[in-house]
């Protein structure tokens, strides 16, 4: 059982130094360091973040499975139904703010900008999901996350996540406040934070 323990722990703080690194490089300070240093066009380092997210990301995940973690399985009970929905609804959001983002000319892995040599104005999207809710990403993301497996490993990755998620949306809100100022605090009166519940408030 300690070694279970310990094991567990381990995976925690496995999520939590992929957390702190991603955030780190996300930092508008240690962006422009990088990207000096290493000659990079920010098409350029954005691309190169994406990837290197994904791949540390692998043996974190890899972990995770080794503990019995990411399997998947239904939930026990007749919780089966609500699960579903969730994971309907988390990965429905997910596709359906990626297609608004898209729509509006926004490139999240920055693909399309590497190739024009171009970053374009940042841009304020309002329209599709972010109409319904100002971070419709991390909310699909954390619905899809615990539309999972019930493993201990399930639970400290699904822990882990919510925070770094929850985390990530508080510190966008403050970015995206400070970059659009008055048009960002007139959208944030009429459309919620994450959960779209109650009336929406007119600008």
């Amino acid at each position: 059982m300690n070694q279970w323990n310990t094991s567990l722990a381990c995976l925690a703080l496995a999520w939590a130094a992929w957390a702190g690194w991603h955030s780190l490089l996300a930092r508008p300070g240690v962006e422009r360091l990088l990207r000096s240093r290493l000659a990079l066009s920010r098409p350029a380092y954005r691309l190169a973040y994406s990837l290197l997210s994904l791949l540390t990301l692998a043996p974190v995940a890899a972990y995770a499975r080794s503990l019995g973690g990411l399997r998947g399985g239904w939930w026990p009970g007749g919780w089966v139904a609500l699960q579903m929905g969730m994971g309907l609804a988390g990965w429905g959001l997910l596709l359906w703010a990626w297609r608004s983002l898209r729509r509006e000319g926004v490139d999240l892995l920055g693909w399309r900008e590497l190739r024009r040599d171009l970053a374009p104005p940042p841009r304020l999207v309002t329209t599709g999901a972010y109409a319904l809710s100002r971070h419709p990403m991390y909310l699909g993301a954390a619905l899809a996350l615990w539309a999972r497996g019930t493993s201990p490993a399930d639970l400290v990755t699904n822990l882990a996540l919510t925070l770094y998620l929850a985390l990530g949306a508080w510190h966008e809100e403050s970015r995206l406040r400070t970059l659009f100022g008055p048009s960002y605090r007139t959208y944030a009166r009429r459309v919620p934070f994450l959960l779209p519940l109650g009336r929406r408030r007119s600008g």
